[in-house]
């Protein structure tokens, strides 16, 4: 195992919890590798007694991490194919259609780390070098044609404790389905193995156990195929996300029935999500996208029209024969607006580490799996500017008020794995250079923690992903906090903030992404357990939210909430402000109200904030939240000042002209705005003015909750001018309450009394 490697995919994968079952369910019909005329749709387990035949002949496989391609001396079949060779891995597992290296750090089945149809004696962390003698993969040859018995062995050590060794066997049997999994010692006894078989990343599949101590010297596992009852299909949509007006090309590899065997077999299903017919007829006749007639497996070339709505599709299907069997099973498919080239998205949020404080700040990293649903490889290339990189974010939803808390400096990409997961992995033309179409790439919290890797926000053009490299900065100082996710202690104490809830968000940025405009879906947020964050590794309370940025959450947890876009082009290219917004009723005759606007990809950043306040509305309690730049960044940390007057509450910065690094509202960040209000919420347009000069210089935004007109006079607004209006507002004047600055200039004043007797007897 690669130490390099070894330090990135620790953070890429998880074990699961420990699991073992004597007979697996059926694995259900989803995205998967066609099987060509399958007779198997999973297999049983018999647990006996018996022994390792010793291996005889050396495959040659001593390594760490390799494999070695074997010959059967006759053909094996496995999930109804027939094979005469397989790979074997020093990492204890047959794979028989795809050679692995890597693949060390195992997983609970079924497994979509790339495997095709495989058999797992002991997916485990293995070494068979030659350093250690005696160890590697053997196999020996028993009997005489037709009723041969082959045997494959494996001698081997632990990568973690060479001292610790397992050794096991699989045996195949001449002209039967059924085979077995043969134990000798294993001083772990398959504590952190999984053992079993599967035919795809997605079933079928059939698991004995998963990082559970399960074997004993001389144990046997022999395991036999159960035919069908029914035909069955295992579906496919290729690709598996595809964009409105493109095509995929559907394919159901149908398992008929046994006793008696099918006949008349066919495939319909219902399209009625993508535009298309309830009862959408599949072939098996070499038309319409069928490769070859006669397989069993039904095929359909599709254009997804453009009146398909957008999102995760499942598209039920049938598989009938003529003697009245059938089985229904599901495809998957994701539909994108039409594609226009290179797309980078935030896939999942896998991981948070929590590095401890320093002084008052508490530094984390998130751990990103990065995707590319789009049609053209992103660009991947360590050490130039053409690579993504990564901005970290945290938010804090407490007693109605959404707030950022937390950012981190940019983590720079630099190789992609083009691993699976995220949609049909299509490896790019550049390899690591690239991010093929369908594959996904993982960074752990350890590589986007490490601060050596973070390069400044300011030096990143996130509407046009442009950025000078190498970047620039002051040197790490602090090897707790430095450069990393940046919040205050207090802020994330459970104490201190009873009811909390937290969000983290990751964000991509990346040149060719952003020229074609695909810039605007590159943040997921994911919510974080609140009780955890002060430990090492918090914990998740939910899944990501995958292409929802960070005010989503708030949205998300409360549908009071209005959310809506405020968006200008640069030369083609969507820049996006998103403005949050809830007023609540205070039950004393004010409202509350809230904003938080997000800048998604500004460049010019966000100057000012403009709240409409017709006359005669009192404006209190007014405040402002920000989170801190930090590590050597120039922007100023200064609040935003407010000023009422005019008919308007207007929170700013100081203007660019006067200082180019104010606390703008920078790209990557949110900010919040919040005062009272002595009227009711009425739907109207609130203004972000733009920061840097250019043309707009301002975005309107309509729709918004903003305070309503008041009947100024109405003083205790109960809908009636009467005398008790005065005597409220004299009160309200000598208790010095800021509802009574009736003209709404200077504070309160005598002036105050006499614009509102006016007005009172003007009526309303």
């Amino acid at each position: 195992m690669s130490p390099s490697l070894a330090g990135r995919l620790c953070h890429s994968r998880t074990r699961h919890p420990a699991a073992a079952a004597l007979i697996a369910a059926i694995g259900a019909v989803g995205l998967g590798a066609a099987l060509a005329d399958a007779q198997c749709v999973t297999y049983t387990m018999t647990q006996t007694a018996g022994s390792i035949v010793p291996g005889t002949a050396d495959s040659n496989d001593h390594c760490d991490d390799c494999t070695v391609l074997i010959a059967l001396p006759f053909p094996v079949t496995f999930f109804g194919a027939t094979y005469n060779s397989v790979n074997a891995g020093s990492n204890g597992f047959l794979d028989f259609t795809t050679s692995h290296s890597g693949l060390y750090s195992n997983g609970c089945l079924p497994d979509a780390s790339g495997f095709g149809p495989a058999i797992f004696p002991h997916w485990d962390d293995l070494r068979t070098d030659t350093v250690y003698p005696g160890m590697g993969i053997f196999t020996s040859t028993s009997g005489t044609a037709p009723n041969r018995i082959f045997n494959i062995e494996w001698r081997t050590v632990y990568y973690a404790n060479s001292a610790q060794t397992a050794n096991f066997e699989v045996r195949f049997y001449e002209g039967l389905d059924g085979f077995d999994l043969v134990y000798g010692n294993d001083d772990l006894n398959a504590s952190s193995a999984t053992i079993g078989v599967q035919s795809t990343g997605t079933g079928p599949f059939t698991q004995f156990s998963c990082n559970t101590a399960s074997t004993a010297s001389g144990m046997v596992l022999h395991f036999d195929c159960i035919p069908p009852v029914v035909p069955t299909g295992l579906a496919a949509a290729n690709p598996s996300t595809v964009g409105q007006n493109s095509a995929t090309l559907f394919t159901v590899a149908v398992t008929p029935a046994a006793n008696p065997t099918s006949s008349g077999l066919a495939v319909t299903a219902d399209f009625t999500t993508i535009g298309g017919s309830a009862s959408q007829a599949f072939h098996d006749d070499g038309t319409h996208g069928d490769a070859t007639a006669g397989d069993h497996t039904f095929s359909l070339s599709y254009v997804v029209p453009m009146t398909a709505a957008v999102g995760s599709k499942s598209i039920p299907f049938t598989v009938s024969d003529a003697e009245g069997r059938s089985s229904d099973g599901t495809i998957f498919l994701n539909v994108t607006p039409p594609c226009s080239g290179p797309d980078v998205t935030v896939f999942d949020l896998i991981d948070v580490a929590n590095y401890g404080a320093s002084g008052n700040i508490s530094a984390f990293a998130v751990g990103t799996n990065a995707c590319n649903p789009g049609c053209q490889p992103v660009s991947w290339i360590a050490s130039t500017n053409q690579h993504p990189v990564v901005a970290q974010n945290m938010y804090r939803l407490m007693n109605g008020r959404f707030e950022q808390v937390g950012q981190s400096w940019l983590k720079h990409t630099f190789a992609s794995t083009n691993s699976g997961g995220c949609g049909s992995c299509q490896q790019p033309p550049n390899g690591g250079a690239q991010l093929g179409v369908g594959c996904s790439d993982a960074y752990g919290s350890g590589l986007n923690g490490s601060q050596g890797g973070l390069g400044p926000r300011s030096q990143v053009n996130a509407t046009t992903g442009a950025y000078p490299y190498p970047f620039t900065a002051p040197a790490v100082t602090d090897t707790t906090i430095d450069r990393r996710l940046q919040v205050y202690t207090t802020d994330v104490t459970p104490a201190q903030n009873p009811g909390a809830r937290y969000f983290v968000e990751c964000h991509y940025v990346t040149a060719d992404d952003a020229a074609v405009n695909n810039g605007l879906n590159n943040a997921t947020y994911r919510e974080v357990t609140a009780s955890t964050l002060l430990n090492s590794s918090p914990s998740f309370a939910s899944g990501s939210h995958w292409r929802s940025p960070g005010i989503q959450a708030w949205k998300d947890a409360d549908a009071a909430v209005t959310l809506l876009p405020a968006d200008y082009d640069v030369g083609g290219i969507t820049a996006r402000f998103l403005v949050a917004a809830k007023a609540t009723d205070n039950g004393n005759g004010t409202w509350h109200y809230e904003y938080a606007i997000q800048n998604l990809n500004s460049d010019r950043s966000g100057g000012s904030f403009t709240v409409p306040t017709p006359a005669g509305v009192a404006i209190s309690n007014i405040g402002f939240h920000a989170p801190f730049s930090h590590s050597g960044e120039p922007y100023s940390n200064a609040p935003w000042t407010s000023a009422h007057s005019g008919g308007v509450l207007t929170f700013a910065t100081d203007n660019y002209a006067a200082n180019a690094n104010a606390n703008a509202l920078r790209w990557g960040t949110l900010y919040t705005f919040r005062f009272d209000a002595s009227t009711a919420p009425s739907t109207g347009s609130v203004s972000i003015g733009l920061f840097k000069p250019g043309s707009p210089s301002s975005l309107a935004v309509s729709g918004i909750p903003v305070p309503s007109a008041a009947c100024a006079p109405d003083f205790n607004q109960n809908g009636t001018l009467e005398v008790a209006d005065i005597f409220a507002f004299l009160n309200a004047w000598f208790s010095g309450d800021p509802r009574a600055d009736f003209n709404g200039i200077n504070g309160l004043e005598v002036a105050d009394i006499f614009a509102f007797l006016n007005a009172w007897f003007a009526g309303c």
